[in-house]
C-alpha cells in the first residue's frame, strides 16, 4: 500500500497501514521538508545512499563469500548476485538441468527474510526486501567464483569424500546435486559457515580448524533443522551481514538516526533494525515456530561516535 503526498510516495509496513497516527507522522515529515520555509521552493527529503559493490562478502562470517551486492533506495530492494562461469568436468553432464537447479536454489533464498529499519519514534517503519540470484557468465573475468560441475561418483577435491560438495575458491557441485544441497552451498557463497556435525577423522579436523565451520563447541550444531546444518529452514542469522550493510546507507536519514545518551549527553548515534524471517523452509511456509537458536527477529545496529 502507498500513501501518496505529491510529489513523494512512502511505502508503509502492513502493521501501519491503518494507523492514523503513523499517517500523520509521514505528513509531518513532508511538511518539514516542503514547508519549513513558507513561500520557498519545496525541499526534497533526504534519501538513503545507494550501494553497488562488486565481489564483496560484506564482512560475512566465512571467507568463501564472493558476490555482488546492490541496494536501490528508490525501490526498497537489495539484491545479492552470484556471477559464475560453469566448468563441466564431463561432456555427459546435462547442462540444462544443472542450470535449472542453480536457479531454483537461488530462488529459495529470495524473499526468505527482510530488513526492517527502526525510526526515531521506535517504529519499524521501513522494510527492505532481500533478493538473491545466480547469473552465468561466459567470461571468467566477470565471475565471482567458478562453479565446477563434477560427474556423479567422483571427488571434487582429492581429500574429500566422493559426491561431497564444497565451496572454497570455487563452488564444486555434482551432476545430480539437488537444489536443496546447492542452496546450502550458496549459503557459503553468501558468506555463511557450516553448522553441522561432520563425521570421521577428516570431518573432525574440518570442524576443528576450518574457518568456514562454526566449530566443535558451537550450540548451532544442535540446530539440525537449519539450512546451514542438515535441514531446510532459514534463520535470521543468515541475513545479518546484509542488514548491517544496508543500515549504513541510512546515515543521511535524520528520522532513522537514534542518539546514544549518557549522563544527559549524546556520546554516539546508531541506526537500528531487525531481520524478520518470511519463509520457514526453502519451499516457503509461515515461520511460526521459534526458539533460542531460531528467533522471530534478530536485532542489528551500526554505530558512530
Amino acid at each position: 500500500m502507498y500513501n501518496i503526498y505529491r510529489p513523494y510516495s512512502y511505502e508503509l509496513l502492513p502493521e501501519f497501514e491503518m494507523s492514523d497516527e503513523y499517517d500523520q507522522e509521514i505528513l509531518d515529515d513532508r511538511e518539514f521538508y516542503e514547508y519549513e520555509y513558507e513561500g520557498k521552493a519545496p525541499v526534497a527529503p533526504p534519501m538513503p545512499s545507494s550501494i553497488n559493490l562488486y565481489d564483496t562478502d560484506l564482512n560475512a562470517p566465512c571467507f568463501a563469500g564472493n558476490f555482488n551486492f546492490m541496494f536501490d533506495a528508490n525501490t526498497n530492494k537489495a539484491t545479492a548476485t552470484f556471477n559464475t562461469d560453469l566448468s563441466f568436468k564431463s561432456a555427459a553432464i546435462d547442462k540444462g538441468k544443472v542450470f535449472a537447479r542453480l536457479q531454483e536454489a537461488a530462488n529459495y533464498w529470495t524473499n526468505a527474510a527482510a530488513l526492517e529499519i527502526k525510526d526515531k519514534n521506535g517504529n519499524y517503519s521501513r522494510r527492505i526486501d532481500l533478493g538473491f540470484q545466480v547469473k552465468t557468465v561466459a567470461n571468467p573475468k566477470y565471475a565471482n567464483k567458478r562453479t565446477s560441475v563434477h560427474p556423479d561418483g567422483s571427488k571434487a577435491i582429492l581429500l574429500m569424500q566422493k559426491d561431497r560438495e564444497v565451496v572454497s575458491l570455487e563452488m564444486h557441485i555434482f551432476a545430480s546435486s539437488s537444489p536443496l544441497v546447492i542452496a546450502h552451498e550458496l549459503g557459503h557463497v553468501w558468506g555463511l559457515k557450516d553448522e553441522y556435525k561432520d563425521s570421521g577423522k577428516i570431518g573432525w579436523v574440518t570442524m576443528k580448524v576450518s574457518p568456514c565451520h562454526v566449530g566443535t563447541r558451537s550450540p548451532l550444531l544442535n540446530d539440525t533443522n537449519a539450512l546451514m546444518n542438515g535441514g531446510n529452514e532459514f534463520r535470521t542469522r543468515y541475513f545479518k551481514h546484509f542488514g548491517r550493510a544496508i543500515l549504513n546507507a541510512f546515515w543521511r536519514m535524520p528520522n532513522h538516526i537514534i542518539p546514544v545518551i549518557r549522563n544527559g549527553q549524546v556520546i554516539g548515534k546508531t541506526i537500528q533494525g531487525r531481520i524478520r524471517l518470511l519463509k520457514k523452509t526453502v519451499t516457503g511456509g509461515a515461520h511460526n515456530t521459534f526458539g533460542p537458536l531460531n528467533p522471530q527477529f534478530d536485532i542489528i545496529q551500526v554505530a558512530k561516535r
